[in-house]
């Protein structure tokens, strides 16, 4: 419980900076201009920054990270386990996840095919999208994100522990995830551009 008290303003603190986010959020949503595509465009790409770089890594560290922080006082083995445990499990369930999208999108593309009304022009193109996805979707890409996100889980748990900081914690997680979001973009957007000239 003493534990607890020590560590109830950083996360009444950080749950304050989630919910003012979710509230901006809410509010912009409001303001879309539905006549004005580029208009709607900036609001959705400020809506996106905010719930992947500010309201998921909360939630996330406030979930995961916090309690085994407030838990134990040094880096125990149980707290090994418990980091390495919080790590494999998130690892498995993003993989999940990414297997589930990746069998979505090929259901889509197959039901495209499917379309005999389509054009000769319109079937090459869902052909060639279905090559660069199934290039996209190859088990070494999908190895190397899961376990970066096992990385990055355990990186964020451990010096979560040893720092006694769920900010620490926070902070890691964040800029983890800011270098996933540019892995995505090497792994998918920039072959499928390459993909798309040739």
């Amino acid at each position: 419980m003493e534990r607890l008290q020590a560590f109830l303003p950083s996360i009444l603190i950080i749950a304050a900076i989630a919910g003012g986010a979710l509230l901006y959020v809410k509010w912009i949503s409001k303001r879309y201009n539905v006549k004005n595509i580029e208009w709607a465009e900036e609001d959705q790409r400020k809506v996106e920054l905010i719930k992947d770089f500010v309201v998921f890594p909360i939630i996330t560290t406030l979930t995961f990270f916090a309690p085994p922080i407030i838990i134990f006082s040094t880096l125990s083995s149980a707290a090994w386990y418990s980091v390495l445990t919080i790590g494999g499990l998130m690892a498995l369930l993003n993989w999940l996840v990414m297997r589930n999208f990746s069998a979505k999108v090929k259901t889509a593309l197959e039901t495209e095919k499917a379309d005999n009304q389509k054009s000769f022009g319109e079937q090459f193109e869902i052909y060639r999208m279905e090559k660069s996805f199934n290039k996209l979707t190859t088990w070494w890409k999908t190895s190397i994100i899961v376990l970066y996100i096992l990385f990055m889980f355990i990186a964020a748990g451990y010096y979560g522990i040893v720092s006694q900081s769920i900010w620490v914690a926070l902070g890691i997680f964040i800029v983890c995830n800011v270098v996933m979001q540019n892995m995505h973009v090497l792994f998918v957007s920039l072959p499928y551009l390459v993909a798309k000239k040739n």
